[in-house]
């Protein structure tokens, strides 16, 4: 689950501005120079206005104010779900040299620019069939306006003023309606232009907030910054000081803000605007301008969807109509508590007589350690090699039936990696994938091996077919043939912008990498005829993610309440991952990530952490633990720690069982309209932009409001309240205002989480009875 490196998406010195980074500790300056020429203003003269119909949508060109484009829906005239900035170029493109250099799931964007083409004319605006193509030309600063477009698109030179067609290259913008609610644009450039990137320049508010971008961790409301699109190992701190530094200086593995195993180039915005890529370049949304929102991708060519929607579940539903949408989990996974163990047979099963001795319900056993384990630099690792080891598990498949026969499911741990030289496997599978030429290569025509902080390891081909058919083969016999329920599905970030793998090129696949990673986990299942049985779960992903795995969850937290990369950050990248699409995720409760580094810098997981992150979890649409990067005692406290633990995480377990007819019900709503489980109440209130301040408190569902404790040493939690009428599940409070967003501080003891129902709500209710028959409180 750890990879290590680091990354700093940086621009190289061009005309306009110089960036020096300091690439151990992350840190960079920005010299800034001359305002960009990349704010020039519409050029030449312009076609006159013209209304066109496309589809359910309507796009307006009118020269007036300088030139502007505008795209509505028809349902919506009064409001655009696209605009260009009245005057202000809506396209550019620049031709640079490009190096994506990376090591260990960390990259980083090496950009020279050498030409920016920033001034943009607008020749033409018509209809073409069913939709409206815009065609104009770009120039370079300082160059003529006077090529014409007929000249330009035939690779021709324009007469007057003696341009050269090479730096007027001329382009095309295509809208056209793919959908009711959705218009796609193609931004194409004429043959021989030489771009490496293309940009699409929309209109903002100041005030206008940006959410979604997939699994965001540390800001949920994007503007103002520069957020990059591309799959990667999260980094362990991402800011958090000193760890970060210190992790960038012992291998680079520390991240930032912007690092995301799962990135969408997707948003969604308070003035109800949504818009995503089809494309799986990678990509920038700079949205540091406070009146435009641009959209870069490092490809010749841009492919984007504009959405529209009358709501932001709305917006949801249309975007997740394209980037599909997630079905109900197994009905087995509702029952009780995952339990993430390591050690053995004869641990897990006195850890299984704890938890039976104390109540806990628990569902499945979480066994990452069937293939055994080794000692890294890192900590404990498993060995990526997928067939049991008869060391660890003596009797894997029987033991397995053993915990079957217990009432509890058995999961396990798998990734498209592999490495070699595990000694007394039962097969060498490295030597049977390089023989079979499943492994990615790299230029030199050798398996690329990436490090992996204390080994190397090689990647299964996913676009070979031969290399498919054999991981999928290994995946149904080892892991199903074993009679596991589901597991892990680790990684997908890691594919080298060097490598060379059979379906394409590797700057094409790298973000597509986890989709591939998951639709193959996805047809062994499905061949097998255990889709509604098995569960497996992914950490990385992109666009159509969602409709290709059964869960997500956060990845590798650290051990510690921080926003940068502890409990608050899990909070963040549940309610970000959610409005793009990720309906069903969770994460590790207790956090993955412990360690020490050096004497003075130490995550190790605490009581009160683990129980309090319990209870958030138990308010998600799974209740899962592990054991962290170093299991045992050494990392800190766990299940089974002492009585009062096992007792608090029944209590917990028993909180979220009461949940599960509400979750049923949530997650048949989230096949059917791609809305998340957990949501920030501004979804619900989009009148409310005020609720986007609150960090700490989101909804389950519509009627179920929660405010976790996600700071230490807390008995009580300030909560703001969307308007309504608000009881508290423990103590019948009702609080809130139906007219207004109010605050009210709330008691949350250990064991009793702030929650709440809207009041006459038939869910809450309900809620309330099953935690009265759980035991849990006095029935009303």
């Amino acid at each position: 689950m750890l990879g290590a490196s680091m990354t700093t998406t940086t621009r190289r010195p061009t005309a306009w501005s110089a960036r020096l980074s300091l690439a151990p500790l992350g840190l960079a300056l920005l010299l800034a120079g001359p305002a960009r020429a990349r704010d020039a203003q519409l050029e030449g003269p312009l076609p006159a206005p013209a209304r066109l119909r496309v589809g359910d949508f309507v796009v307006d060109w009118t020269p007036r104010g300088g030139g502007a484009l505008s795209v509505r829906h028809t349902a919506a005239l009064d409001r655009e779900a696209w605009g260009s900035r009245p005057g202000r170029g809506f396209v550019a493109a620049r031709r640079s040299d490009l190096e994506l250099p990376g090591q260990r799931g960390f990259f980083r964007v090496e950009e020279r620019v050498r030409e920016r083409l920033d001034r943009q004319t607008v020749d033409r605006v018509r209809a073409e069939g069913a939709g409206v193509v815009v065609e104009g030309r770009l120039l370079a600063p300082g160059a003529p306006t006077s090529v014409g477009v007929a000249g330009v698109l035939a690779g021709r030179a324009g007469a007057p003023g003696g341009a050269d067609p090479a730096n007027a290259p001329g382009y095309r913008l295509l809208l056209e309606a793919v959908a009711p609610s959705a218009l796609r644009v193609t931004l194409s450039l004429a043959s021989g232009a030489g771009a490496t990137a293309v940009e699409l320049v929309g209109a903002s508010d100041p005030d206008e907030r940006f959410l979604g971008f997939g699994m965001q961790f540390t800001h949920l409301d994007l503007k103002g910054r520069r957020v990059p699109i591309l799959v990667q190992e999260q980094g362990i701190g991402r800011g958090l000081q000193p760890v970060t530094a210190l992790l960038h200086l012992a291998g680079g593995a520390g991240g930032d803000w912007s690092t995301t195993y799962a990135p969408v180039p997707h948003y969604l915005t308070t003035r109800l605007r949504s818009l995503c890529l089809e494309d799986s370049a990678p990509s920038f949304f700079d949205l540091t301008d406070p009146g435009a929102a641009r959209v870069e991708v490092l490809a010749p060519r841009l492919r984007a969807r504009i959405f529209h929607g009358a709501s932001p579940l709305a917006l949801i539903e249309a975007y997740t109509a394209y980037a599909g949408r997630m079905r109900p989990l197994p009905d087995w996974a509702h029952a009780g508590l995952i339990v993430g163990a390591t050690g053995g047979t004869d641990r897990t099963r006195a850890l299984a007589d704890a938890l039976d001795r104390h109540g806990v319900p628990v569902t499945a056993f979480f066994l990452q350690d069937w293939v055994g384990e080794r000692d890294t630099p890192f900590g404990t690792r498993l060995w990526w090699d997928w067939q049991p080891d008869a060391g660890t598990y003596a009797d894997w498949p029987g033991f397995v039936r053993e915990l079957r026969g217990r009432g509890h499911r058995v999961l396990g741990y798998v990734n498209p990696f592999l490495v070699e030289g595990r000694p007394g496997a039962p097969r060498d599978l490295w030597g049977e994938a390089r023989r079979g030429g499943h492994l990615v290569p790299g230029a030199d025509g050798r398996p690329v091996r990436i490090g992996q902080g204390g080994f190397d390891a090689g990647l299964v081909d996913l676009t070979a077919p031969g290399a498919r058919d054999w991981l999928k083969a290994l995946l149904r016999d080892e892991l199903l043939g074993s009679g596991m329920s589901g597991w892990m599905g680790d990684f997908g970030e890691a594919l080298p912008f060097d490598a060379r793998p059979a379906g394409g090129s590797a700057r094409a696949l790298h973000n597509r990498w986890p989709e591939l990673w998951q639709s193959l986990q996805a047809e062994v299942v499905a061949e097998a005829g255990l889709a509604d049985e098995v569960l497996y779960f992914s950490r990385s992903g992109y666009t159509t993610s969602p409709g290709r795995t059964r869960l997500f969850w956060l990845g590798d937290q650290l051990c510690s309440w921080d926003r940068h990369d502890g409990l608050a950050s899990a909070l963040t990248g549940l309610l970000s991952s959610g409005i793009s699409g990720f309906s069903l995720n969770h994460g590790d409760a207790g956090g993955y990530t412990n360690l020490r580094l050096g004497p003075f810098v130490f995550f190790r997981r605490t009581k009160e952490l683990l129980l309090r992150w319990l209870e958030f979890a138990a308010f998600t649409p799974v209740l899962r633990t592990h054991e962290g990067l170093v299991p045992g005692a050494r990392g800190g406290h766990g299940l089974d720690t002492d009585a009062d633990t096992l007792d608090q995480v029944a209590r917990i377990t028993r909180i979220f069982r009461a949940l599960q007819p509400y979750r049923r019900a949530l997650m048949a709503e989230a096949a059917a309209r791609g809305w998340p489980l957990v949501r920030h109440p501004w979804l619900h209130h989009p009148e409310q932009v005020e609720l986007l301040r609150e960090r700490g408190t989101f909804l389950l569902g519509p009627d179920l409001l929660v405010a976790p404790v996600i700071a230490p040493c807390r008995r009580e939690v300030e909560v703001r309240l969307p308007p309504g009428r608000w009881v508290h599940v423990w103590t019948d409070q009702v609080v809130g205002d139906p007219g207004r967003t109010t605050v009210a501080r709330l008691p949350a003891p250990l064991g009793r989480p702030a929650a709440l129902h809207r009041e006459g709500s038939a869910a809450g209710e309900a809620f309330v009875r099953a935690l009265a028959a759980e035991g849990l409180r006095a029935p009303r």
